[in-house]
């Protein structure tokens, strides 16, 4: 993984940690990852990917079970989400790698499918 590290953020933590991604949006905050918690059948994990001890980026994913399939959204179709996916801070010199370390390691896990719709960035 590149010398990534990735953890899962306490809600308590998260909007301190989503105030230094600059694409981050309302959909990315506590408050309203509290309220897809509460009323969607899914499960929220905030994952921060740091390197070297510094923040890297952030994601916010919903993850379920359908069948034998692992799914992860961010968002899922139906949450009234605009954007959701993964930001990173401006420190993250290789978003494209930040991004596939989320993907591979845990909570995440190398899912099955993940819907993600995300501000424009580039990935490079």
């Amino acid at each position: 993984m590149s010398g990534y590290v990735l953890r899962e953020v306490r809600e308590q933590e998260w909007d301190a940690l989503v105030d230094r991604c600059p694409m981050a949006t309302v959909f990315h905050r506590a408050a309203w990852l509290g309220s897809i918690d509460a009323t969607e059948d899914v499960s929220i994990a905030r994952v921060a990917c740091e390197r070297d001890g510094v923040l890297m980026g952030v994601w916010p994913i919903g993850l379920l079970r359908k069948g034998p399939l692992r799914v992860g959204g961010s968002p899922l179709p139906g949450w009234n989400t605009a954007y959701l996916g993964p930001v990173f801070t401006d420190a993250c010199e290789d978003r494209l790698g930040a991004l596939r370390a989320m993907l591979r390691g845990k909570p995440i896990s190398n899912p099955s499918f993940v819907a993600t719709r995300c501000m424009h960035t580039d990935m490079d």
